[in-house]
């Protein structure tokens, strides 16, 4: 129960573009370091609630509600171009730098 409330709270405070911003670039470097795929697509998720909902999210994106909710389980394995998709719906752009 108390992880519910926490995701709501996080939830609450990335609203903040800003800190949106911060959140999801810190949990792309934790993904490299430890290639925990289930807590960044968890992340994820808490940044798409933040900017609406994942109905919301489903509408931008052309995906259901139903691929959307697999995707952020942890069992979740999405396409790169489903990340793509996500990601662009949130207003950023997947890039690669060395």
């Amino acid at each position: 129960m108390a992880l519910k409330n926490f995701d709501e709270f996080l939830t609450q405070q990335l609203k903040d573009r800003d800190m949106l911003n911060a959140f999801l670039a810190e949990n792309m470097q934790q993904y490299q370091a430890d290639g925990d795929q289930s807590g960044f697509l968890h992340c994820l998720e808490i940044a798409a609630k933040a900017q609406g909902s994942i109905e919301q999210l489903a509408e931008k994106t052309g995906m259901t509600r139903q691929a959307l909710y697999r995707i952020f389980s942890n069992k979740g394995n999405p396409t790169l171009s489903s990340l793509v998709q996500i990601l662009n719906a949130l207003g950023y752009k997947l890039t690669v730098t060395r």
